[in-house]
């Protein structure tokens, strides 16, 4: 009976042995992590170079008259896109997020859309026209 304490105790031993090897190296990195992160703090705080922190934005207001609506008046949340018809980040919008967009927060009255145009005629000189096409084509009621 002696002799199977001695066996287990001298197991418990090795096998205690064995994980204190594997966890202090990890330790000792985890205190090289937090002396570092110490460091690097203390030399945030003593920087008065650093810029002050950004103020919170105010909602901002924007008169969009006429502009074409989607989704529900009432909704909480409003929307207002800038389009250029020939921009390619507009159309970029467009094709990959736009139709989520519908989907999941104008058609479910989270969200109402407003569009308004913004052509930039000096890099897009068709822009213009393109913003007009549109409007005449919603002020008859097929867009």
């Amino acid at each position: 009976m002696d002799i199977i304490r001695i066996i287990c105790a001298c197991f418990v031993i090795f096998v205690a042995s064995d994980l204190y090897a594997q966890v202090t190296p990890a330790c000792k990195q985890m205190d090289e992590v937090l002396t570092e992160l110490r460091h690097i703090r203390r030399l945030l705080e003593s920087n008065p170079n650093l810029p002050a922190p950004m103020p919170e934005a105010a909602p901002a207001r924007i008169e969009v008259g006429d502009a074409p609506l989607l989704g529900s008046k009432d909704a909480p949340f409003t929307i207002v896109e800038f389009i250029d018809y020939q921009c390619p980040y507009c159309q970029q919008f467009f094709k990959a997020t736009f139709q989520d967009l519908k989907k999941l927060f104008i058609d479910t009255g989270k969200v109402r859309f407003y569009s308004m145009d913004l052509p930039l005629v000096e890099i897009h000189p068709a822009a213009l026209l393109g913003a007009q096409a549109a409007r005449c084509t919603n002020d008859q009621g097929n867009l």
